[in-house]
């Protein structure tokens, strides 16, 4: 899946362990996702305009 239109997802990328590593909204913010080489989830970054909120996952 590379959008879903009716959530307002425009983009959809991912890497190369076939997880999401950047979710594109119509409003042109973003959601950027880091991960370790196992697949587990590291980080989370919300960028809505000129806020950005970051979320970092113990291990």
């Amino acid at each position: 899946m590379t959008k879903k239109l009716n959530n307002n997802i425009t983009d959809i990328q991912y890497n190369y362990l076939n997880l999401p590593s950047k979710v594109t909204f119509k409003d042109g913010s973003t959601i950027t996702y880091t991960y370790a080489v196992n697949g587990t989830k590291l980080r989370t970054v919300h960028k809505i305009g000129n806020t950005t909120a970051t979320t970092v996952y113990c291990r």
